[in-house]
């Protein structure tokens, strides 16, 4: 038996070595395949003759070319007559304004096979050239025989009369060089290390989450500097997207200009209404205003509150209260959206890791540390976020501060139960501060509010006599709930009239709401779209491909692009509807499955008024994808707090724990490529330095 062990011991004490094998030798096999294979030698085209259509050649002469008039502009090489196994190709784009970060062409061969030019790659994708990216030079190619002609054509788009292409080099047959990325090897031995400690023989895959220790503030501790790293890198990744396309005056701005508004003592933004505007019969029919605002020279407000003959915001208001009011009276100067948003997915993090130590220490001490630790991890990052950080605009504003509250308010209610008995009041009353600002937030998430019933529905209802006993405990848990409450129907009453009314219904859009209503025919599209769509695989990084929305749905839909639903982009959201199928075999944890069974119920309720009220938007996710990860949570404990009471499931409560583990590794691969991919815009054209050199540490075979 210890002949095994030390056996097992030296394959773990050597597996760390397999990183560095697989860079070197399959990460880079085109560098060795190049040098094995040999064929004909390198040749730089640009040294013999070539036709160059809608250029000409500078008074500097040399390799520098300036764009002219006309539709196509292109590069041919004719009477190449050689086997070719690569091109390398290296050329800048200058324009008045310096260097472009990267210039894409389209390339059209003719060889042995084929006389005539046809496409490669064969679906028309355009080849990005990065000059700072080195690995966007280098293509591998595969022609029928030896190739005869090879035309480059610029995009047209891309370049304007006057911009000059600087050509250093088109060569055939130039061999790789050896390129060692320290980024690739980290991520695989941290892969390795994540393997071995889950290990049955590990030390670490023992240890139950009673058993932390000190250990605990040093894994979490990681856990959350790893989880900012990546919210620094993916802030810094978006920030060009942020700059150049979110303009000051447009919807973006709303938050910062009712601070001011608020500032000089008014809830309207100090904008003013043109007059055509205000006369119209029906100012929320969008065709008309666009007609009488290109008639008259008079823009208005898009996605703007119109009320009355004053703008308005008409999303939630606690945000401009906590975050860009006090800003703008400090500094006299508007917040970004994008710091308000990274700064509250950063705090989800920490919440989140503590709701997950508080639900697993009230319920389920036994459950493995390190699958705590992985879960904690990961799942922030699955439940909606990476498109809320994707996009980081005005609209996912209040959404990042409502999942905020709502993660905070649902751990302290829990940590302020212990045994049966409410023990902390300042931690209930914290929580339901939390819980009531969700809706001055994002009003539909004050679903949360329901496991307020369960919480404390197990201290006081099974009680006789609990309403005397508990009076102070439920004014103090009423008492935030009133105060916010009251605050938000001033607010609503001084804009609209109304203390019920938000204003959303008034919002200069796509369409009219104030016509719009709740079609239930809506429901089962949304419902497909936002929870069961599988994703859709290709062989291009980012991997996930674009899905458009497709309805037979006889009336307007408005939605977005996407990838795919939540079950599918986060495995780990089954577990609850595999629980659900079981549920007779956890009849023992009967009060549990009442908060699964609520979690569930927020979840559908609260994408059906979102894909019906409001539309398919991939950002409307995290509103109710925190529910599904807590309803994950407690599934998960259930089902391994079952498999481990009997001795006879420990084959099975292994395979379980390993797949939560892979689920866990699923989850943040696909949220990863998640964010590359284009929803709204692209990231390859708004920091295409990032992205190429993300894309070729997983694409290197091309």
């Amino acid at each position: 038996m210890s002949d095994k062990n030390d056996r097992g011991d030296l394959k773990i004490r050597y597996l760390w070595l397999l990183p560095i094998v697989l860079e070197l030798f399959v990460c880079n096999a085109l560098f060795w395949t190049d040098r094995v294979t040999g064929g004909e030698p390198e040749k730089n085209l640009i040294l013999s003759s070539f036709q160059a259509e809608g250029l000409a050649q500078t008074e500097a002469g040399g390799n520098i070319f300036q764009f002219t008039e006309g539709e196509e502009h292109y590069l041919e090489f004719t009477q190449i007559d050689q086997e070719v196994r690569s091109i390398y190709l290296d050329f800048a784009l200058e324009k008045d304004t310096g260097a472009a970060e990267s210039f894409s062409c389209s390339l059209f061969a003719s060889d042995d096979g084929d006389a005539s030019y046809y496409p490669i790659p064969s679906d028309r994708i355009k080849h990005v050239v990065v000059p700072d990216v080195a690995a966007t030079k280098w293509l591998r190619t595969r022609f029928y025989g030896r190739l005869q002609k090879l035309k480059i054509q610029f995009d047209p788009g891309q370049v304007n009369p006057g911009d000059s292409l600087v050509l250093s080099a088109v060569s055939i047959n130039r061999p790789r060089k050896l390129r060692i990325s320290i980024l690739r090897i980290l991520g695989m031995e941290l892969l390795v290390v994540l393997i071995c400690l889950f290990q049955r023989g590990s030390r670490f895959y023992g240890w139950s989450y009673a058993e932390r220790g000190r250990i605990h503030k040093v894994c979490i501790g990681a856990v959350l500097a790893v989880q900012l790293a990546l919210l620094v890198l993916m802030f810094y990744t978006v920030k060009p997207y942020v700059e150049t396309s979110l303009t000051v005056g447009g919807s973006h701005e709303q938050y910062q200009k009712l601070a001011e508004a608020i500032a000089d003592g008014h809830v309207y933004l100090n904008d003013q209404v043109p007059e055509w505007l205000k006369q119209m019969e029906n100012p929320y029919d969008r065709n008309e205003r666009g007609r009488l605002a290109a008639e008259t020279g008079e823009p208005y407000l898009w996605d703007n509150v119109y009320y009355n003959g004053h703008y308005y915001v008409y999303f939630g208001i606690v945000p401009v209260l906590l975050a860009y009011l006090p800003y703008y009276l400090i500094f006299h100067a508007a917040l970004p959206n994008t710091a308000p948003i990274y700064i509250c997915w950063f705090v989800i993090c920490a919440a989140f890791a503590r709701l997950a130590g508080t639900v697993i220490r009230k319920w389920f001490p036994s459950f493995p540390y390190i699958l705590y630790v992985c879960i904690a991890a990961v799942l922030p990052f699955g439940i909606g976020s990476i498109a809320v950080l994707h996009r980081p605009t005005i609209y996912e504003v209040p959404i990042s501060m409502g999942v905020m509250f709502a993660v905070l308010g649902l751990d302290l209610w829990l940590e302020s139960v212990q045994d049966g008995e409410i023990r902390s009041i300042p931690k209930m009353a914290a929580g339901s501060l939390c819980i009531a600002l969700v809706a001055g937030c994002r009003p539909n998430m004050m679903l949360v509010f329901l496991f307020s019933f369960l919480i404390f529905g197990e201290v006081c209802f099974h009680r006789k006599g609990w309403l005397r006993r508990f009076w102070k405990e439920m004014v103090v848990f009423c008492v935030p709930f009133l105060i916010v409450a009251a605050g938000l129907m001033y607010y609503n009453q001084i804009r609209f009239g109304s203390v019920f009314d938000f204003g959303s219904n008034y919002n200069l859009t796509s369409d009219d709401l104030t016509r719009r209503g709740f079609d239930v025919g809506k429901i089962g599209l949304g419902l497909f779209e936002m929870f069961w769509k599988p994703f859709a695989l290709t062989t291009r990084f980012p991997f996930l491909k674009i899905q458009t929305v497709e309805s037979a749905y006889m009336g307007k839909t408005i939605c977005c692009s996407n990838t795919g639903g939540i079950l599918a982009l986060c495995p780990f959201f089954l577990l609850p509807v595999l629980v659900l199928i079981q549920r007779k075999r956890f009849q023992n944890d009967r009060w549990l499955l009442y908060f699964v069974y609520a979690a569930l119920l927020s979840a559908v309720l609260i994408c059906a008024v979102d894909v019906t009220v409001a539309g398919i938007y991939p950002r409307y996710k995290a509103d109710f994808s925190f529910f599904m990860a807590f309803a994950g949570l407690l599934c998960i404990g259930m089902t391994d707090a079952r498999l481990s009471a009997d001795a006879r499931d420990a084959a099975r409560l292994s395979i379980f724990r390993t797949a939560v583990f892979w689920i866990c590794m699923a989850v943040a691969f696909l949220s990863f490529f998640s964010f590359f991919v284009t929803l709204e815009y692209t990231l390859y054209t708004a920091n295409p330095r990032c992205f190429y050199n993300v894309k070729y540490l997983f694409e290197f075979w091309n």
